[in-house]
C-alpha cells in the first residue's frame, strides 16, 4: 500500500477520533459534529474509492463540499457565536488539506 495513502488515512482516523471525543464532550456543538463528519467521510471515501466502479470526481466534490461547509460552520460558531474554540476549525481545515494532497497523489499515480 502506498505510504501517502496510509499516512492520510491515519490522519483522518486521528481527526475523526478527535471529532468524536469533542462531540461527546459538547453535544450541543454542531461544529464538533461537522468536524467529525469532515474527517470521517474522506476516510470512508478513500477506502471505497479504490474500486473503479465509483465516480471519483463526484466523491471528491462531495468531500470538498462537506469539508468546506464544516470549516465555515466551525469558524462561524467560533468567531460569530463564540460557542466553541478555535481549534475546532483546524480539524476540518486539516482534513481538507490532506484531501487535496491525497487527490493529487492518487491522480499522479493513476495518470
Amino acid at each position: 500500500m502506498k505510504k501517502g495513502l496510509v499516512f492520510s488515512r491515519g490522519i483522518w482516523c486521528a481527526l475523526s477520533i478527535a471529532g468524536v471525543w469533542g462531540f461527546s464532550a459538547h453535544l450541543d456543538s454542531i461544529a464538533w459534529l461537522m468536524a467529525f463528519l469532515a474527517s470521517a467521510v474522506p476516510l470512508f471515501v478513500s477506502l471505497i474509492s479504490s474500486n473503479k466502479a465509483w465516480d471519483r470526481a463526484f466523491l471528491s466534490i462531495l468531500v470538498v463540499s462537506l469539508q468546506s461547509v464544516a470549516v465555515a460552520v466551525s469558524w462561524a460558531q467560533w468567531f460569530i457565536l463564540d460557542a466553541s474554540s478555535l481549534h475546532v476549525v483546524w480539524i476540518p481545515a486539516l482534513s481538507l488539506l490532506f484531501w487535496g494532497i491525497h487527490e493529487r497523489v492518487t491522480r499522479v499515480k493513476t495518470s
